[in-house]
């Protein structure tokens, strides 16, 4: 007989394969760029990150992720 923890346990790991399912269909479909979309930068993109569905260089990646993550401390 399952038990409270139990219970827990299982709702937790529910909740995460619900995330996951969720975030799979909000991936990119079919294969990335060769070379990164930015019009300043155009660099090769590599062919891994490109079966991942990439359209940005890492750095570029890199730098948008960083502007992403600042900008709403700046909305407050």
């Amino acid at each position: 007989m399952p038990d409270a923890m139990d219970r827990v346990q299982q709702h937790a790991e529910d909740l995460n394969a619900d995330a996951l399912a969720k975030h799979q269909r909000t991936l990119p479909r079919g294969p990335g760029r060769q070379f990164c979309e930015d019009e300043a930068c155009g660099e090769p993109i590599a062919p891994a990150r490109q079966a991942m569905g990439a359209t940005l260089c890492i750095d570029c990646k890199t730098a948008s992720e960083a502007r992403a993550a600042h900008s709403p401390a700046w909305r407050r």
